[in-house]
């Protein structure tokens, strides 16, 4: 992996965590809220810690991909935010922390939260290359 990655390059591959296939289903996941619509659109609410470490930003992201870097350990942080891509659209900073997701605590493990945000994030509207 190196010391960070794309969510869009880890959903077009497969990409094994222990040992199951973050492609797959986790029963784990059920029951957490679904994300909101807008115009029958799915939509992604990242609420980030911001670097002073007392403030947060929520973002809502109508489309993927979110075109941004994140740290391969908890807490994920933005290592990169991408020319051009909806993160950059909406002002995303690197060094910014993943607090909330669609406004819950995310999982514990870093596994659990890599699957639950490729299964959001699949469900965005994908922009025009």
């Amino acid at each position: 992996f190196g010391s960070a990655f794309t969510l869009l390059e880890i959903l077009e591959q497969t990409y094994v965590m222990g040992n199951s296939a973050a492609c797959c289903s986790d029963d784990r996941l059920n029951g957490l809220p679904v994300e909101s619509t807008v115009a029958g659109n799915e939509v992604l609410e990242l609420t980030f810690l911001l670097e002073d470490g007392r403030s947060t930003k929520s973002i809502r992201f109508e489309e993927g991909p979110l075109g941004m870097d994140f740290s391969v350990k908890l807490p994920m942080r933005v290592k990169k935010v991408k020319p051009g891509s909806a993160g950059e659209d909406k002002k995303v900073q690197p060094g910014w922390t993943i607090y909330k997701i669609d406004g819950e605590d995310p999982p514990d493990s870093f596994d659990q939260l890599l699957k639950l945000l490729q299964t959001k994030l699949k469900r965005l509207q994908q922009r025009p290359s």
